[in-house]
């Protein structure tokens, strides 16, 4: 999955950075992308146009 931001995270990063402000331990775990196409579907209001 491709999200777009001021600067480039790995997952782990991400992680890393998430968990340092909301002072709870959160980790990275891969999914494929059609489990995350799945997730996003099931979760938002998106048009399907949006959703690659």
């Amino acid at each position: 999955m491709v999200l777009t931001g001021l600067i480039l995270l790995t997952g782990d990063e991400l992680a890393t950075a998430a968990s340092s402000v909301l002072g709870q331990e959160l980790m990275f775990e891969h999914t494929s992308e059609d489990d995350t196409r799945k997730v996003v579907k099931a979760h938002s209001d998106s048009d399907e146009s949006e959703i690659q």
